[in-house]
């Protein structure tokens, strides 16, 4: 929820933190004019078509090149795979030649001599109006991708540039919404912040900032900052003050040195363990979606990998990988880590991430629906496929197979039974694979309730809180009217995440964490001390992690732990726990 607060000239923001850092700026307030062309009928359609392909090459073309800058400034080895703010443009540049996008402009091309560009306007029009009453998050995202990249195509008909030489050095970006578009011409010497009014923590500004390692804070009311010079930032606690005085300058400048220095200690920890002051081991590992994230995660000295996301085999490929090419990427991955653990997530999806070969039926609430475990015991053979791979990349590395969103005991007897039955087939085929440990993640409240029972029938737990946080609190945190119920400071979420810890441990399990409260850094040392093994995070936030836990001395922490039932608010938590 946003706040503002007026004192004098300056004026005091609350908003939502998405990218961590401070920074003190020049405003530079961006207002984006929308591009809608004249309508324009009766034209040579021959012609009309050639430009409309012309421009819907050049801008996807563009876009693949801006996605390789990406991955040459990140240092990225170059292995396949989308992910972060790379993997935005790369998915843009598939929208770019979509074929309902392009049959629909064609078809007004040809039946009324429309103009390339009012065609495609029209059509982008029709077909994002479409996506956006689906309700679904995912979905609405990839309309407002059809408009972006539609928008851009236009501009290029248009002949309208996209020039930026107006933006000042040391500038803070303000805009009502940006979107890929927007950032990917943003010059990136110039820009150290960004503030937005729309999006959230996995919004494409968010995933932007944190590519660019520049503090972001969304969910402000921009129109509030016009005439405004300075900007001073916080990306970790969401506080922004426009115009601020000199006390607040000095306070920023603090939070600047606090960072930039926290920053510089992190990297020191890069080659060593991960030790708390009183001696207490822990281990720091990442969260990646394909083999680019795994040497940013390597590079920043991650201890292993807390969750492969396999989705990104699925979503990007147009039929199903089979049982070979998903060995050959788990081989690949774990054998890249040598020694250290690769936990790999069986098929996260449903009706929230809609996948074509799949004809996953749309659900009215996808987030509560089929998905997940739930999708693979209902596909047993596809869940199957995908579990002989993982056994066979055992031979190569240390690979664990983890669950998602069990909920019940059932559940997870089932899958284990698959997952038997699977071994046996390698074992009668004569291939090579190994018995690899297998775990859950705990996410949904029934399970982290039953977590002492379901502790005594798997290998170990990876505490997912980004859906637990949501289904506890039922609050969507990109959601800007609730985003405030969401957190993890809530007392219930608390006392839920010290209960799954204690009730692995009392099993003789590891107890993990993987989901975006592992990187919460105030909160880090509290959840070591609760006895978390591991934290799973970012891999470009590893290091501050391991620093973080480095520092940290838990002995004296059992009073915090002991004080957790007596919280009644979130605030309250908050308050005490980082006092």
């Amino acid at each position: 929820m946003t706040v503002q607060v007026e004192r004098g000239f300056m004026r005091i923001f609350k908003g939502t933190g998405v990218s961590s850092g401070a920074a003190v700026g020049r405003l530079y307030l961006m207002v984006k004019q929308s591009v809608v062309p004249e309508k324009r009928t009766g034209l040579d359609s021959g012609g009309e078509r050639d430009r409309f392909f012309s421009a819907r090459e050049a801008a996807a073309n563009q876009l693949l090149r801006i996605a390789g800058n990406i991955t040459a400034d990140s240092g990225d080895s170059g292995d396949s795979g989308d992910s972060g703010e790379k993997g935005i443009f790369v998915a843009q540049s598939r929208i770019a030649r979509d074929r309902t996008l392009e049959r629909e402009t064609l078809r007004l091309i040809d039946s009324e001599g429309a103009s390339a560009e009012w065609a495609l306007y029209c059509a982008s029009k029709k077909l994002a109006e479409k996506l956006a009453l689906t309700g679904d998050k995912l979905i609405s995202a990839r309309a407002d991708d059809i408009r972006d990249v539609s928008g851009r195509i236009i501009r290029a008909l248009m002949g309208i540039s996209e020039d930026t030489d107006e933006i000042p050095d040391n500038a803070i970006v303000v805009a009502e919404e940006l979107l890929p578009s927007d950032t990917a011409v943003l010059p990136r010497g110039k820009v150290i912040g960004l503030v937005t009014a729309e999006g959230g923590y996995t919004s494409h500004v968010a995933i932007i900032a944190r590519a660019l390692e520049i503090p972001a804070v969304v969910n402000i009311p921009v129109g509030s900052m016009a005439g405004g010079a300075i900007i001073a930032i916080d990306g970790g606690t969401g506080d922004v003050a426009a115009d601020p005085d000199a006390k607040t300058l000095n306070d920023f400048g603090m939070r600047i040195a606090l960072y930039c220095t926290g920053k510089q200690k992190a990297r020191l920890f890069r080659s060593r363990e991960t030790i708390t002051a009183d001696g207490q081991k822990r281990l720091v590992k990442a969260n990646i979606g394909s083999l680019a994230d795994l040497g940013i995660a390597i590079e920043n000295g991650c201890e292993g990998v807390g969750l492969l996301r396999t989705e990104f085999l699925f979503m990007e490929s147009k039929r199903l990988p089979d049982e070979q090419e998903q060995f050959e990427v788990y081989s690949t991955l774990a054998e890249k880590l040598g020694d250290k653990p690769l936990i790999i997530r069986t098929l996260d999806i449903g009706g929230d991430k809609p996948v074509d070969y799949l004809n996953i039926r749309k659900e009215t609430n996808p987030f509560l629906g089929l998905r997940a475990i739930r999708h693979s015991l209902k596909h047993k053979d596809i869940f199957t496929v995908q579990v002989r791979a993982i056994l066979r990349a055992g031979v190569v590395g240390r690979v664990e197979l983890m669950l998602p969103m069990i909920t019940t005991l059932t559940e997870l007897l089932e899958a284990k039974q698959l997952i038997s039955e699977a071994a046996d087939g390698l074992s009668s085929d004569g291939i090579a694979f190994k018995n690899v440990p297998v775990g859950i993640m705990i996410e949904v409240p029934a399970a982290a309730i039953m977590a002492d029972v379901l502790a005594a029938n798997c290998d170990f737990f990876s505490i997912g809180t980004n859906d637990l946080i949501q289904y506890v609190t039922s609050a969507d945190r990109g959601n800007s009217s609730v985003a405030h119920l969401y957190s993890m400071y809530e007392p219930s979420v608390l006392r839920l995440i010290n209960f799954v810890i204690q009730s692995a441990h009392k099993q003789g399990i590891p107890c993990g964490m993987c989901g975006e409260a592992a990187a919460c850094l105030p909160i880090v040392p509290l959840l070591a001390a609760m006895g978390l093994d591991s934290f799973s995070v970012s891999p470009s936030l590893v290091t501050s992690v391991r620093a973080a836990l480095c520092s940290a001395d838990l002995s004296g922490m059992d009073a915090d732990i002991e004080r957790i039932p007596g919280f009644r608010s979130a605030a309250e938590a908050e308050k005490a726990l980082n006092a």
